[in-house]
């Protein structure tokens, strides 16, 4: 709580008393009048010096060691001494010392008294002061004993002479020069000093200000400032010091000097410094569950000390000493609650101090430690319903876990994400907020916290005087009393409509008013919990404004009583800023607005309340000159440029951080109101040459655009010869940069969704309600227009039938029209139009939640055009093909948001203009046809696109992309000559189709229209071309020109969409659909467009012209054939076929060898028949499958007989090479058919150990074959080899799977279409492929590629114009790449085939 006293506020005597009463012992009732016995006096000279130090006595004749005496000895600008004797606790200056000849030290300090001594015994005090207010004329002691209440304060008025020689200039001290009224501050706030330099000559002091913070007496001192004005900004927390003694806690003076031509200066500022609360915060809240098991984390470092900021550190000391801690695990038992206390004090003071108790639940599941963290409107657990609460989630001992959140306020589901940012607005007191925090493996922690509602100061009442006055001169002065609060102090704003005028403490506050009927007052405590009040006033508007001229309004702005001049030196900026306000409400030429602007100039401003005054008096003058032309247009940007100096020292005070808070919400809508204006109008400023605008766009999207960079610019085109391109640039430049400062400015007004100011003439938020309850007549149509006039509804027979409930014919029509101002910081691709409309069709309750799909009927409404999805979003989006090809569809006027309209001429040099020529410009526009108005407000203003037709082989296209069931009108405004028009869908029309075309465009015309509607659900690319009309294809041989030519038009491509708004999303991905809803084909939408949607829901509808994209094209191309390509292409095919063949008759036979061995004659002892076997050894293709040693083959019948073989190598020169088949005839008895094979070799040469692919035993005589799949690596072991597959003449058998012979023939022949491994890859051979040599895959892979180039360029024909246009290599068709790949496909199995038929016959 803080030590002020309400009701002793506007009493600075009584203030005092309560200041000293604070901290006093108890006498005995039996004491006597100690202040008499003091007998306490003061001597100084007769006269006192000014600006120079002097000496002041104080005397006591005796000083009583058991009681304490307050004194307090200042003048009406000078506190001289403010401390107490007798029994304290610490001494305080001045220090009192013992004497026996008072007289002698008064002769020794050369004080010469006018007061006889009237005693030498005692005790006296020296105090060194410096006079600076030749003002003053007497000095106050008052005297007290705060122990004894009965006893009368004892107060002495002493006469005294300043002498005032060397007293010019001088400073007089505005707001707190009195130490007996000190100005109320808190800490908390930002603080604005300012003094008035008072002097005799007119001539301008420029000098270096000091500003110096000290104690009351100004013996420590505590920070110092400099200036180089005689106005101080104080930032938050800045008055943060403590004081040394009691006595002036809380109490600061501000001492200021400064020196001009050797001539010092000074003043005095005395503040009483309102310190904040004490919050005592335990991480978890007030009732808390955890696990016994885990540490339990202690966090007491939330908690605050309102005086300090939020990043300081709080408190010296804790309960627990540390902010925070933990308590290791098992220290507590399950099942058991555990009551834990923390107090903490203010470092400075001990009687600010907090306490919470916490009780712990221990538990044995495992629990995470969760905790809420105030960010704003929270503090205290108290929240105010004007304001939005913010809250952030925090889990002290998740680690890095993915978690998630559910935040329950009053038992209600809100938000899923880690902060809550929200209105609480309930019936209840307290809102409930409980916070659930999940981790990804499971555990689960929560926090409930009670916010009780904070409605701010209550039981006040104000008043205002005088009730009575004229505008901006009349210093009225509101006083509000008796407001109760638990969180002092009450601070006063001061508004006149919306517009901040001021804002105090007490009821010193001083406004002038504009004609207003009241004054609105917010009360607000401490943590800006604000309540409303008003008072009547009467306020008679000026009397002879004279703003005919330019010196009519100077002379009347430095005349008296208004002369706007002396009230800047004499610090009346409240009525200064007023007077101009008042002025400009009678201007109506730019000229006379420019004496308002040099008014402006000959001050600073820099408070938070000056923005509102600046922004407002920027729309007044908006107002009061629409239509803007370019000059208007550069006198408003001056006037912005204040506004961002004036934000700019804002930030640099750091007093941004309640802009988007009440008091300041409504200061920070005017100036987004202004933006909102100002960016609309540098969007239609003509823009300066290429390399001005190229530079600054550079620097724009870099993000180093900057003031250096603007001023560099200036140079360049002041440099310009062409003063029209001269002043064009300049308007330009300095209304973007202007315009983009604001923008940045205004970044904390972006993050809350502030909305341009619906005051004025801008319009505002509006709903028509139509509610009709009615029974169904079959077959019967009904229709709802809205109250507003900007709906009409069809509500069809088959709808109605379809959504009313059973049987029963009655039904309720709900129709809501809704006219918005659109946030204009929202981004472009969610902004619909400011013209809604809703429909619910129920039967008794309105249930509707989600949009309700239409299965078998439509619902169809007309709705009128007003404002048309406009494009706020800054940055703007700068391209440089807008404006390539494109005009101002209307160069004369456009409307910009129903304050400023602006008219560029780009033919003469801007010139001073009458408001009645442009009034009657401004008129004109009702002549012109309605759609010309459509969309001037968008992205895209400058759309409309020009072409010349020169030749009859002229073709132009265009074209654009048409968004899901939207329509696109093409409006031509003008046509020399008849033009053929073709319109397509995803490909680009031919040519011969844009003369076949029966659309066309007649000549001399002033307006005709095309639609093309896209009925798909996807987007898609719309091309249109334009050529000159004519009977028959024009010869693309000759050019032939247009007769009276050559022919021009201009159109605008226009699109039309109708949306829904999609209700069944996720709260967060909600959006505006059009798959539902199809605008219809009608030509004029000035009367209203027709929309038709199978959903019911909210409807927006809207219009808006879009730049078209020029296409490229060469019409009617010469085409001619080239005879020696076909006859290189000929002699090359030929070429080929015989060289592959030659390649597959000759080099595409592996290698082998044939030996032929009789053994017979080892054979004697057998008796059988003599059988040839043939057998084939076959190595493998995979690397190194060659051996260098000598094989051996061994051979055992079935009556085990063995027959070996050995075939010998030189390691040198081996037989059995890598892909090499060894045939070995042998002549045999005793071996037949099955066989059992052995394979070893010698281990000789480098490489011994080989691949063995397979071995076949072929029986001539019997005509069977045995075969040996081996696959495998033969080593120094012997290979005993056994197989059961033989084949006897005639046989058909499969060896293997389907798939892997399936496989096998892919690998051979497939992949080389593939183009895998084709003709350089290196070859290895698996278990599921055999080898193939590389000539063999190159006569396959270049056989294909010559069959499919052949078939495509015969497929494709000869080149002809229209071949040209198609671009095969962006995209081919589906059928169309089918049916190549199966007819080339085909063609290389019959070439395959024909070669191999070669082969057979001829190899």
């Amino acid at each position: 709580m803080f030590s002020i006293d309400r009701k002793y506020a506007t009493d600075n005597v009584k203030v005092a008393k309560s200041t000293i009463t604070r901290y006093v012992g108890i006498e005995k009732d039996g004491d006597h009048n100690v202040l008499t016995h003091v007998n306490l006096k003061v001597f100084f000279n007769r006269t006192l010096p000014y600006g120079k130090a002097t000496n002041i006595v104080l005397t006591a004749h005796v000083i009583p060691e058991e009681t304490e005496i307050v004194i307090r000895l200042n003048t009406e600008s000078y506190l001289l001494v403010y401390c107490s004797i007798g029994k304290v606790h610490q001494e305080m200056p001045p220090k009192f010392e013992r004497t026996h000849s008072i007289s002698r030290e008064l002769s020794n300090l050369n004080v010469i008294a006018d007061e006889q001594v009237t005693y030498e015994g005692g005790f006296f005090a020296r105090v060194n002061a410096t006079f600076w207010n030749i003002e003053d004329t007497s000095m106050n002691l008052l005297l007290s004993v705060p122990s004894k209440s009965w006893l009368t304060e004892r107060t002495r008025v002493i006469p005294i002479q300043i002498e005032n020689t060397n007293a010019d200039p001088r400073l007089k001290m505005l707001k707190c020069p009195n130490p007996d009224l000190p100005r109320f501050v808190t800490v908390t706030r930002s603080l604005l000093v300012q003094t008035v330099v008072i002097k005799s000559s007119k001539k301008r002091i420029k000098t270096k200000y000091r500003w110096q913070l000290m104690d009351l007496t100004g013996k420590t001192r505590y920070a110092t400032f400099h200036t180089d004005y005689n106005v101080i900004f104080l930032t938050r927390y800045s008055l943060r010091f403590y004081t040394k003694y009691e006595l002036w806690r809380n109490h600061l003076m501000l001492y200021v000097d400064g020196k001009f031509e050797g001539q010092k200066f000074a003043a005095r500022c005395y503040l009483n410094v309102a310190m904040g609360q004490v919050e005592a915060v335990i991480g978890g809240g007030a009732e808390r569950t955890a696990q016994y098991s885990t540490g339990l984390i202690m966090d007491g470092s939330t908690s605050r000390d309102y005086s300090k900021r939020e990043t300081d550190r709080q408190f010296a000391k804790y309960y627990w000493n540390l902010p925070r801690f933990i308590i290791p695990a098992y220290s507590f038992r399950p099942n058991y609650q555990y009551v834990i206390r923390l107090l903490v004090e203010a470092d400075d003071n001990p009687t600010r101090k907090s306490r919470m108790i916490q009780t712990v639940q221990m538990v044995e599941e495992p629990l995470i430690q969760v905790m809420i963290y105030c960010v704003f409107n929270c503090a205290l657990d108290m929240y105010s319903p004007q304001s939005k609460v913010r809250l952030k989630a925090k889990c002290l001992d998740c680690g890095g876990q993915t978690l998630s959140y559910q935040w329950y306020v009053s038992g209600q589901l809100t938000l899923t994400t880690e902060d809550l940012t929200m209105f609480i607005r309930i019936v209840a007191t307290t809102a409930v907020v409980r916070l659930i925090i999940q981790t990804e493996d499971g555990r689960m922690g929560q926090q409930v916290k009670h916010f009780k509602k904070n409605l701010g100061p209550i039981l006040g009442h104000c008043s205002v005087s005088p009730t009575t006055g004229t505008e901006a001169i009349t210093a009225f002065y509101p006083c509000c009393k008796n407001f109760h609060t638990n969180h002092l102090p009450v601070e006063y704003w001061y508004y006149a409509g919306r517009v901040l005028l001021n804002s105090c403490y007490d009821c010193s506050c001083e406004v002038h008013l504009p004609v207003v009927s009241e004054i609105k007052i917010l009360a607000c405590d401490s943590f800006l919990a604000c309540c409303t009040s008003t008072v009547k006033v009467q306020i008679a508007a000026l009397q002879n404004v004279t703003a005919d001229t330019p010196e009519d309004v100077w002379n009347y702005l430095v005349s008296e009583p208004h002369h706007v001049l002396n009230l800047v030196e004499e610090g009346y900026y409240v009525r200064y800023l007023q007077t101009l306000q008042s002025v400009a409400a009678h201007i109506h030429h730019v000229d006379t607005a420019n004496e308002l602007l040099r008014a402006l100039s000959v001050s600073d401003t820099c408070t938070r309340s000056s923005l509102g005054k600046l922004a407002n008096l920027t729309l007044t003058l908006a107002r009061q000159l629409k239509p803007i032309d370019p000059l208007e247009h550069r006198m408003l940007t001056s006037l912005v440029e204040s506004l961002n100096d004036n934000f700019a020292c804002v930030y640099k005070y750091n007093m941004e951080y309640l802009l988007v808070e009440q008091p300041f919400i409504n200061v920070t809508q005017g100036c987004v109101t202004v933006y909102d204006i100002m960016n609309r109008l540098s969007k239609q400023a003509p823009r300066p040459p290429k390399s001005i605008y190229s530079q600054f766009v550079a620097a724009f999207k870099n993000g180093t655009l900057n003031q250096r960079i603007v001023d560099k610019l200036k140079e360049e085109i002041n440099n310009f010869n062409d003063e029209d391109a001269k002043f064009r640039s300049l308007v330009w430049l300095n209304s973007k940069w202007q315009t983009e400062r604001l923008y940045r400015f205004l970044g904390i007004a972006r993050a809350q969704g502030l909305q341009p100011d619906e005051n004025g003439d801008i319009l505002s938020e509006g709903v028509a309600l139509e509610l009709q309850c009615f029974y169904i007549e079959t077959d019967r149509t009904y229709y709802i227009e809205t109250s507003d006039s900007m709906h009409k509804v069809e509500f069809e027979p088959a709808l109605l039938q379809e959504l009313k409930e059973g049987s029963d014919n009655w039904i309720c029509l709900k129709v809501i029209s809704t006219i918005r101002e659109l946030n204009w910081w929202y981004p472009e691709e969610k902004q619909p139009s400011s013209v809604l409309l809703s429909v619910r069709i129920f039967h008794t309750d309105d249930n509707f939640r989600v949009e309700v799909p239409l299965r078998k009927s439509h619902i169809r409404f007309t709705t009128i055009i007003g404002k048309y999805k406009p494009a706020q979003d800054n940055p703007e989006d700068i391209s440089e093909h807008q404006t390539t090809r494109s005009k101002d569809l209307l160069e004369d006027k456009s409307y910009i948001d129903g304050r400023a309209s602006i008219n560029y001429d780009r033919k003469q040099l801007p010139t001073f203009k009458s408001k009645d020529n442009n009034h009657e410009e401004y008129e004109d526009l009702e002549n012109i046809d309605p759609e010309e108005r459509v969309s001037d407000v968008g992205k895209y203003t400058n759309a409309l696109e020009e072409g010349t037709l020169t030749y009859m082989q002229d073709v132009l296209m265009y074209r654009i992309v048409l968004e899901q069931l939207t329509l696109l009108a093409v409006r031509f405004t003008k046509s020399t000559h008849k033009l053929h028009v073709a319109m397509t869908i995803n490909e680009p029309p031919l040519f011969s189709e844009v003369s076949a075309s029966d659309c066309f465009v007649p000549e001399n015309l002033t307006s005709k229209t095309l639609l093309f509607r896209n009925n798909c659900y996807e987007d898609k690319r719309v091309y249109m071309a334009v050529r000159v009309w004519g009977k028959n294809p024009p010869n693309p041989k000759t050019k032939t020109l247009v007769p009276n030519g050559p022919a021009e038009f201009s159109f605008i491509f226009q699109m039309r969409s109708c949306d829904y708004w999609v209700y069944s999303k996720p709260l967060d991905e909600r959006y505006w659909g059009h798959d539902s809803c199809t605008p219809s084909m009608i030509v004029n939408v000035s009367k209203g467009m027709r929309c038709t949607c199978s959903v019911l829901g909210t409807y927006t509808s809207y219009v808006y012209t879009v730049p078209a994209i020029v296409v490229i094209v060469d019409p009617y191309a010469h085409v001619e054939s080239n005879p020696a390509i076909i006859i290189i292409y000929a002699f090359i095919l030929a070429a080929l076929v015989l060289w592959l063949l030659w390649l597959y008759m000759y080099n595409s036979i592996p290698p082998s060898k044939t030996v032929v061995c009789e053994m017979v004659d080892m054979e004697e002892t057998s008796t059988r028949d003599v059988h040839d076997l043939l057998i084939q050894v076959k190595t493998g293709g995979r690397d190194n499958a060659n051996t260098t040693a000598s094989v051996r083959l061994s051979f055992f019948s079935t009556q085990r007989q063995e027959l070996q073989f050995t075939l010998m190598q030189d390691p040198e020169h081996p037989d059995l090479l890598r892909n090499t088949t060894y045939i070995l005839w042998l002549r045999t008895r005793d071996i037949r058919i099955p066989t059992k094979i052995a394979v070893s070799h010698n281990n000789n040469g480098r490489f011994p150990s080989w691949y063995l692919h397979r071995i076949e035993v072929c029986d001539v005589q019997t005509q069977e074959t045995q075969v040996f799949v081996v696959r495998r690596w033969v080593k120094t072991k012997i290979l005993v080899l056994t197989s059961s597959l033989i084949f006897k003449r005639g046989d058909v058998q499969f060896v293997g799977s389907w798939f892997r012979r399936f496989r096998v023939q892919y690998e051979t022949v497939w992949t080389n279409w593939a183009l895998f491994q084709p003709v350089w890859g290196t070859w290895r051979e698996t278990n599921q492929y055999p080898s193939m040599s590389r000539f063999k895959r190159v006569c396959v892979f270049v056989s294909k590629m010559v069959i499919i180039y052949s078939i495509i360029a015969c497929g494709h024909g000869r080149t002809t114009v229209e071949s040209l246009q198609k671009d095969r290599s962006v995209f081919v068709p589906f059928s169309e790449w089918l049916f190549y790949s199966v007819f080339c496909y085909m063609a290389g199995i019959l070439v395959q085939m024909f070669y191999e038929w070669i082969l057979l016959q001829y190899a």
